[in-house]
């Protein structure tokens, strides 16, 4: 690794902590913008550090993880207006941090990629420069907890359960009316004049269906996709890049798709 650097970006209620993982010394350089899962409540860029590395030195890319504000503290759509003020301080300095501002994917897995999507909309509804594409591991797509993998994959050995998710949507946005609003839940948005997205999809996962379901809802929009499912693999196989080989493929295929995405 080239470079890493802990930063702080200018969100809405004070800085937020950011780090930056420069592969190369090529400038400016392609970015993506990845956002952790756990919940809208756990984890953070300690717990994504292995995993943004691996995304930086496949793809060359330079990779900034943002240590947003989680949940109870920070609920919907706070969470997401706080990502979206630290990407608009990000592009403004990114000539002296070498990037490359109009060219910024928006990843993440999990509640992470809920949050991606959702600044994928909010970027186009306010007519900002738009992301590049979309990096969608095994996201919260929609607040409906009925789907057929809900019933499949929410008992043990599986860690990601109906009760979790359930206590997860709670923390992030308690009204559950407003769970069904778009920026909460993207598969209920609008989806044309959202840029490509490349999904990876675990079959065994809870949110395996709605993973699916907008995989096709995009299609459906004229979006260009990307799908690369692993039948096999539960929920959150990418963070365990010792245990689980096809993690590495997974980055692998994600790294070629940023380069094809690049090259239009």
């Amino acid at each position: 690794m080239a470079e890493i650097l802990d930063l702080e970006l200018a969100a809405v209620e004070g800085p937020m902590k950011a780090r930056l993982y420069r592969p190369t010394a090529r400038r400016p350089a392609r970015t993506l913008v990845y956002l952790h899962g756990g919940g809208w409540a756990l984890l953070g860029i300690d717990t994504h550090d292995r995993l943004m590395r691996e995304y930086a030195a496949a793809s060359g890319w330079a990779v900034i993880g943002l240590d947003y504000p989680r949940a109870p503290e920070t609920v919907y759509p706070h969470i997401s207006e706080a990502c979206l003020a630290a990407i608009h301080d990000l592009r403004e300095r990114s000539a002296s941090l070498g990037l490359a501002a109009e060219r910024m994917v928006l990843g993440g897995d999990s509640s992470g990629a809920n949050l991606a999507a959702a600044l994928a909309l909010a970027m186009r509804d306010a007519g900002h420069i738009p992301a590049l594409g979309m990096l969608l591991n095994y996201g919260v797509y929609d607040c409906d907890l009925t789907r057929p993998s809900y019933r499949l994959f929410s008992a043990e050995p599986f860690q990601l359960t109906c009760e979790k998710i359930s206590w997860f949507w709670r923390c992030y946005c308690r009204d559950e009316t407003r769970r069904r609003e778009p920026l909460a839940s993207p598969l209920r948005a609008h989806l044309a004049g959202l840029p490509p997205a490349h999904l990876v999809i675990a079959g065994r996962d809870i949110l395996h269906d709605e993973n699916e379901a907008f995989a096709a809802a995009l299609e459906g929009a004229g979006i260009s996709v990307s799908v690369d499912r692993y039948p096999d693999a539960p929920h959150a196989f990418l963070e365990a890049l010792t245990l689980a080989p096809i993690s590495q493929v997974a980055i692998k295929r994600a790294a070629q798709w940023l380069q094809t995405i690049a090259a239009d």
